[in-house]
């Protein structure tokens, strides 16, 4: 019975040192510096600041998570009552995660990347060169980056990362590494094995991501077609 107890015990203050750490590095996440939007000075300042907080990170622990379908979801307890709205986007502390599609008061159910109409923007770390990253499906371990110029030079273990393109996630955020590119000849474009950096078989805590800038962005956007559209 003691021993029983004493596991018990154990267990518990584990799971509040985890949950801890996981608040701990959401703050460290925040005061990274592509978590925030850069002011030119000679044009506006903010407290003597040219940096303000352009995203915020809430932390969350996965509570229900499949990875063997061809459409995967993941369930997190965060809600409305916490802040989290659909379309933010999930990362893990080794990368990317998913989009945040539905919500309710206490839990939210994320897109993962594992579903056949995710994609992200990505780059080469080393290069900077963009294309799109897609889960093809079967594994849960690798994704398959596109659109890639048949004239880049490539090498396996070379890092991909999400772009500045999305309003999701800041640029930065890892998604692999190239393990095995393919020249598709009669585009000339890769095809490029990326074995994710996220395990999501091993999924606990994560991260939600706020863009604080997002609606002034897409106000702004769609003020642009509409005068288009006149």
């Amino acid at each position: 019975m003691v021993q029983a107890y004493t596991n018990v015990t154990e267990y518990f203050a584990l799971k509040k040192a985890n949950e801890q750490l996981a608040k701990e590095n959401a703050r460290f996440h925040a005061r990274e510096p592509q978590s925030y939007y850069k002011y030119d000075h000679e044009v506006f300042q903010i407290k003597d600041s040219i940096y303000v907080q352009q995203y915020t990170y809430i932390t969350a622990q996965v509570i229900n998570n499949s990875v063997n379908k061809r459409n995967n979801y993941i369930t997190l307890n965060r809600g409305s009552k916490q802040g989290i709205e659909p379309g933010m986007g999930v990362i893990s502390p080794q990368g990317y995660v998913g989009v945040v599609t539905d919500v309710s008061q206490h839990f939210s159910v994320v897109q993962s990347f594992l579903h056949k109409l995710s994609s992200v923007s990505a780059k080469l770390y080393k290069s900077n060169y963009s294309g799109i990253m897609e889960w093809p499906g079967r594994s849960s371990t690798y994704g398959l980056l596109k659109d890639i110029p048949g004239h880049v030079e490539l090498n396996k273990g070379d890092t991909v990362v999400t772009t500045s393109f999305s309003m999701v996630f800041p640029q930065g955020i890892t998604l692999g590494t190239i393990e095995e590119p393919e020249l598709n000849t009669s585009t000339n474009f890769y095809d490029i094995k990326v074995k994710l950096s996220t395990d999501f078989q091993k999924l606990d805590h994560v991260y939600i991501v706020n863009n604080l800038l997002k609606k002034e962005q897409l106000e702004l956007e769609q003020l642009a077609k509409q005068e288009d559209a006149e």
